[in-house]
């Protein structure tokens, strides 16, 4: 249920339903969010980073508009293989982030958009 389930797939995914039945979502700028678990290695990283990337697909699988033709399938498809080939290629051409950033950046995109590709199912 996603009432109770604290990770943030199952926050969004009740975010969704209550937008969906017409729910009035608030925004406060003074409420203050203590994150709790912030992953400290580059493993728990990179954990964190693909279950976000399934979490992201099986939500857009279940809330997301329908697909609308061969241009949504193809940005759907490739996307993800084309923001993995971007971090990457700021590994090999010049660019305006330190090398270190970047190699962190593309292990980002990598890890979250296999996440992604699995959670499509």
């Amino acid at each position: 249920d996603g009432i109770r389930d604290s990770s943030v797939t199952g926050v969004r995914r009740v975010l969704f339903r209550s937008v969906r039945k017409g729910k009035l979502l608030l925004f406060d700028p003074s409420i203050k969010a203590v994150h709790i678990g912030f992953p400290s290695t580059l493993q728990e990283v990179i954990k964190q980073q693909f279950k976000w990337g399934k979490g992201k697909a099986e939500l857009m699988k279940n809330y997301a508009l329908p697909n609308v033709g061969i241009k949504d399938y193809v940005k759907r498809t490739f996307w993800p293989v084309a923001q993995i080939a971007r971090a990457y290629s700021q590994l090999l051409l010049p660019t305006r982030y330190p090398k270190k950033k970047a190699l962190v950046r593309a292990i980002h995109y990598t890890t979250y958009h296999f996440g992604r590709i699995r959670g499509r199912g």
